[in-house]
């Protein structure tokens, strides 16, 4: 009987093993203003992953006040016009090799004047939209001084990564006025007045699988130990 229990116990460790995924939930990237071109990530996931610079789309001016704000939101009123007009801000997340991302929350903070963006829709392509894109229902952008957060875990955002090379997420925050815009109404990101969690912000949780050459050996040798067991509690 000592035998079969070690065979089990063993066996099933080893495939308990297998299918381990370790699961870090961990901020993905968070973004603070640096000048009027762009916001710098302030915070990333380390080696799980990296971001790039947040960056305004073509279709959108540089603002007048301090900080990262855009203007020219007087060309769309609609989700699909403002993928036409170029009215979006991007920025890119690399994902570790051997690594899945889930997307948990959404967080942003800003400054909207009258005649700016009212609405905005996060998208997420894997080809830098050239032909593929993923769009969430967009939601509103209240006027004044703001600070929002959303949670992405029931929108049916599927996980992303897990490939033998570095995957790379582009994603978009396409922002429009749907009651109509001025082409100086002005949108400008900005810290909350606590000062913590950045301007814009995404956390999420990554799981990490072993490779399918490590589940084979682990298997293999599992199985070899388990044969061993076997025929020395057969003697």
């Amino acid at each position: 009987m000592p035998y079969v229990q070690s065979v089990k116990s063993f066996s099933c460790s080893c495939l308990l093993w297998c299918a381990a995924v370790v699961v870090q939930a961990v901020p993905v990237v968070r973004y603070t203003p640096v000048d009027r071109t762009a916001m710098a990530p302030v915070e990333q996931a380390g080696p799980l992953a990296s971001a790039s610079d947040f960056t305004r789309g073509w279709g959108l001016q540089r603002g007048y006040d301090p900080g990262f704000g855009s203007m020219g939101f007087n060309t769309s009123q609609t989700l699909a016009q403002a993928e036409e007009m170029g009215d979006y801000f991007e920025f890119s997340i690399t994902i570790g090799a051997g690594y899945q991302l889930q997307l948990d929350e959404l967080g942003l903070s800003y400054r909207r004047t009258s005649g700016s963006a009212d609405h905005a829709a996060l998208a997420f392509s894997r080809d830098g939209f050239a032909e593929e894109s993923l769009v969430i229902d967009p939601f509103p952008l209240p006027a004044g001084t703001q600070a929002l957060s959303f949670d992405l875990k029931h929108t049916g955002l599927p996980g992303f990564g897990i490939h033998e090379e570095p995957v790379t997420l582009s994603v978009r925050v396409y922002a429009w006025a749907e009651s109509g815009g001025t082409r100086m109404g002005e949108l400008v990101f900005q810290p909350p007045e606590s000062g913590s969690g950045g301007a814009f912000y995404l956390e999420g949780s990554f799981r990490h699988v072993p490779e399918p050459a490590t589940v084979s050996l682990a298997l293999g040798l599992g199985a070899m130990v388990w044969v061993g067991l076997r025929r020395r509690r057969d003697r």
